[in-house]
């Protein structure tokens, strides 16, 4: 009989173990499994020790079924809004999160959406492959050095994006109660409201939690300018997506680019699919090669390392082992 741990890969969550296993071999057993209900993830993890996951959910229910040698489970990914992390600790399981695999690809990702919408590139391929001339009575562009842009949230991924989008435009705004210190190139502002006013380009970088979800809603973007550019790299939920079509219809405010919507995929008949002058990318701001490959092999060796009783080597406790004593490791803000 094996004495290698077993881990469970969530099914959906990438299409194949094959990577896991070849980077596991020797330390582990790895295996992929449907974790959809409570009842299949206890079937799937009866004789587990740690579980890794990307976007499905775990809910006291799914806890209350995990398997009995259940000891670790790690979100291959940094949003924790899927887990019940309370659950977690009633049970005495670790969970982990990768705060810092996909840094430069987030933050690119989001700096591409607000120079597609500010060139109203979809609406000048459009011109292009119908009329080619007439453009200049339908649209205005100021320039981009004219422009402030407004960062709500500045951890890692929105200091990235100061990073990059600091030689484009002319000045940026950040707002973040939790920190008090920014990166060169941002101002800091002490209100949301602040920001909204004065921001051309606002770029949300935040958790989803009781105190962020349904931050931008219909009071919101009457707040903003109606040239304004909303981006939201983060998660769904943070806007009131009926609020934002309804803003993109009348003219309330200029464009969306979203890499993330609260329902995922959307339904077909979905009000923001049919908004005008919105850029839409299905969850994808996170992916390159390179970042896939760090995602699924750096939350298989957190999971080992975990279960060995090791020091974490590439992400976060946001719920640690019962008798870890932490060293700088923490719930990570992103």
């Amino acid at each position: 009989m094996s004495h290698e741990p077993k881990v469970v890969i969530a099914r959906d969550a990438f299409p194949d173990v094959h990577l896991e296993q070849e980077h596991a071999r020797g330390r582990a057993i790895v295996e992929l499994a449907s974790v959809a209900t409570p009842g299949e993830l206890g079937d799937a993890t009866r004789f587990a020790h740690g579980l890794i996951v990307t976007n499905q959910p775990l809910s006291k229910a799914h806890f209350r079924k995990l398997g009995k040698g259940m000891k670790v489970i790690g979100r291959a990914g940094i949003g924790l809004d899927a887990i019940d992390l309370q659950a977690a600790r009633e049970h005495g399981i670790a969970v982990l999160n990768l705060p810092n695999y996909a840094t430069a690809e987030v933050a690119t990702h989001a700096v591409a959406l607000m120079l597609s919408l500010h060139r109203r590139l979809s609406f000048f391929d459009s011109i292009a492959r119908t009329s080619w001339t007439g453009w200049q009575e339908h649209i205005h562009i100021r320039s981009l050095r004219e422009l402030t842009l407004g960062l709500v949230g500045c951890g890692m991924i929105g200091t990235a994006v100061v990073e990059r989008a600091r030689a484009l435009v002319g000045r940026i705004l950040a707002f973040d109660p939790f920190r008090d210190d920014f990166p060169a190139g941002a101002e800091r502002v002490s209100t949301l409201l602040e920001l909204l006013r004065f921001s051309d380009i606002i770029s949300l970088h935040l958790p989803l939690n009781d105190s962020t979800r349904g931050l931008i809603g219909r009071e919101e973007f009457k707040q903003m300018r109606r040239d304004a550019i909303l981006i939201n790299v983060s998660r769904g939920p943070l806007i009131d997506e009926s609020g934002l079509a309804e803003a993109l219809e009348t003219g309330a405010i200029a464009g969306a680019g979203l890499d993330v919507l609260t329902t995922e995929p959307p339904a077909l008949d979905a009000p923001l699919l049919r908004a005008p002058r919105t850029i839409i990318t299905p969850h994808v701001a996170w992916y390159s090669e390179s970042s896939e490959r760090r995602v699924r092999t750096q939350a298989l060796d957190d999971v080992l390392t975990a279960l060995e009783g090791q020091p974490l080597r590439h992400g976060r406790y946001a719920v640690p082992p019962p008798t870890h004593n932490s060293r700088g490791e923490g719930h990570e803000r992103t």
